[in-house]
């Protein structure tokens, strides 16, 4: 087996090195099984990834050395590939690694070199947006898949912050960009006019709701975004989506909320917050503006209308060792 390591370059220099000297102490036969990729951006990942899978399929692991936003460029070279996908977290933020990591490699991100022979692999499910303007066109540009979560309302507004802040502070870590893009987020806080239908999992009924109001509606694969446990029951190998439609009830109560999420997702339990589980679901822009902002897997997308699927077993993910070892 061989093992492409994509490397982002939002990897702190400390954490790189410890990566670095971990490769390096491993004996000369594993080493020789290790190809280290240096990206500039995360877009170059998803080349990175389809040139190995086309040259070897499930004979290599893509190992993704990064956050969320080299993940989900990867993940979008992979999808329905035979190729599986290891998951070192060493992004300023980990939301998608937080569902899948042991405690021990969250701790210590470079100890998953030790334990590249003992990957588990598992296909997972994966997520399609596809996206469309006011006259119905499809917008490919902003149809993708995701692993983790794609929302619209509070949550992108507030990324939207938190990359204006890295833009002008290009110093600041990401972790920063999104406190100051939370506070910014509820300072500007308001209700989201967005229209919904949802196929629940008993396929035989759906869930339809107009001419509401919102704060936030989340589409979950994976349990954590944005610092907060949004879907405490999702699952990523069930072929079902946990969607979280969130009430605007004023600052104080939604402050209260966000409080809330952070404690494993105790927020589900609130009256203003709705939870469904559901396999597909179209969501359209009720505001002025008739276009939707939200993001997915941290990236943000735009459209009118969004269409969202869950596939299943579309992904093979490598998952490392519950324990490490001794």
């Amino acid at each position: 087996m061989r093992y492409l390591f994509i490397i982002s370059n939002e990897i702190n220099s400390k954490e790189l090195r410890k990566l670095e000297d971990t490769i390096a102490s491993l004996n000369e036969d594993m080493r020789n099984h290790i190809e280290l990729r240096y990206i500039q951006n995360a877009s170059q990942s998803t080349d990175y990834a389809v040139e190995a899978s086309e040259q070897s399929d499930d004979n290599v692991t893509i190992v993704v050395c990064g956050g969320d936003n080299v993940i989900h460029e990867v993940v979008n070279g992979l999808a329905y590939r035979s190729t599986p996908l290891a998951i070192i977290p060493l992004g300023s933020v980990n939301h998608f690694a937080q569902t899948i990591t042991p405690d021990y490699l969250l701790q210590h991100p470079e100890k998953g070199v030790l334990m590249l022979q003992d990957l588990n692999v598992v296909p997972i499910d994966l997520v399609r947006i596809d996206s469309y303007d006011v006259l119905g066109n499809h917008l490919p540009v902003w149809s993708r898949y995701f692993i983790n979560i794609a929302s619209f309302g509070f949550e992108t507004t507030a990324l939207y912050y938190a990359k204006e802040f890295l833009d002008k502070n290009k110093k600041a870590d990401r972790q920063m960009a999104n406190i100051q893009g939370a506070l910014r987020g509820f300072q500007k806080m308001k209700s989201y006019k967005m229209d919904y239908s949802l196929e629940l999992i008993d396929s035989e009924t759906n869930e339809i709701c107009e001419d509401e109001e919102f704060l936030s509606l989340s589409i979950c694969n994976g349990k954590y975004n944005n610092g907060c446990c949004i879907a405490p029951n999702a699952k990523i190998d069930d072929g079902v989506l946990d969607i979280c439609v969130t009430e605007n009830r004023g600052r104080l109560h939604n402050g209260k909320l966000f409080f809330m999420a952070g404690l494993d997702g105790k927020h589900v339990q609130d009256e203003s917050v709705r939870m469904f589980k559901a396999t597909s679901g179209i969501i359209t822009c009720k505001d002025n503006s008739f276009q939707l902002s939200g993001n997915c897997d941290g990236e943000l997308i735009y459209g009118h209308r969004i269409r969202f699927e869950v596939f299943p077993e579309a992904l093979n993910l490598a998952y490392f060792p519950k324990q490490e070892k001794r």
